[in-house]
């Protein structure tokens, strides 16, 4: 490769170094083929080699502090699919992941009709008819997405807080929908309790950047005969006003309870 740097050798040496491993080695393994002096590498190659070499490293106490004040160990290993992680096992790759926006949470959508309340639109999905996956989106009515559980699973979480909140529970496809009914929570404060009730992390992000969006079109290729069906309500508090208003729009636009 023309213009390699003796910066860019000393980097990569400094690097690889640190993870206790030869630096040309690493790049054979990591390209799939012989690799016997970095001048074999492309710029886009050594580039890959430098960031993947420092998103290897281990994070400093400052950036170890910050994650453990964010996230316990068994929400981590939920949310980076990884069982057995331990804290020391955090790179710099996984800091990124978390502490920066990464991960692609924003959808491109196409508002049809806009309040202050909600939104309906659609965005362009290849699994829904004519390429186009209707919605609709709340910004205070907080709709908190469960899959993979079963039902006495969702209540034991649910129940657990219901001297606080009521939710209703309506089953979906893969999982169940709680709306919080007893109060208004906008989208960019939920966290809170979505982490309280053991919510999916990309979930939460999710909700935070967009609201609470609900899919209005079926998928295809899968018997989806509802989109959402009643369950039951789950709750010692009064049911508020304004979400009760808000439930019974989100009914029309579903053609359902």
């Amino acid at each position: 490769m023309e213009g390699l740097s003796q910066k860019q050798i000393s980097l990569i040496d400094m690097l690889a170094r640190s993870l206790d491993v030869d630096a040309l080695e690493f790049a054979t393994e990591l390209f799939g083929k012989p690799i016997d002096r970095f001048e074999m590498l492309t710029k886009r190659e050594l580039s890959k080699l430098i960031n993947t070499l420092k998103g290897r490293q281990l994070l400093s106490p400052i950036q170890l502090d910050e994650i453990i004040n964010r996230w316990t160990i068994d929400q981590l290993r939920k949310i980076l699919k990884k069982p057995e992680l331990q804290y020391q096992d955090l790179t710099a790759f996984h800091y990124r992941l978390l502490m920066t926006n990464k991960f692609q949470f924003k959808s491109v959508d196409h508002p049809i009709e806009n309040t202050v309340d909600y939104e309906f639109g659609w965005q362009s999905s290849p699994l829904c008819p004519d390429g186009k996956m209707y919605y609709l989106k709340f910004y205070d009515l907080m709709m908190i997405d469960f899959d993979g559980l079963t039902l006495d699973e969702l209540k034991v979480r649910l129940i657990a807080l219901q001297e606080q909140y009521t939710f209703k529970v309506y089953k979906t496809y893969n999982g169940f929908h709680a709306y919080v009914v007893s109060t208004l929570i906008n989208h960019r404060n939920g966290q809170q309790l979505m982490n309280a009730l053991d919510c999916d992390f990309f979930y939460i992000k999710f909700a935070w950047s967009n609201g609470y969006k609900i899919r209005l079109t079926p998928k295809l290729g899968r018997e989806e005969p509802f989109i959402e069906q009643y369950v039951c309500t789950i709750g010692r508090c009064d049911i508020d006003a304004a979400a009760a208003d808000l439930l019974a729009i989100r009914a029309e636009f579903l053609g359902a309870d």
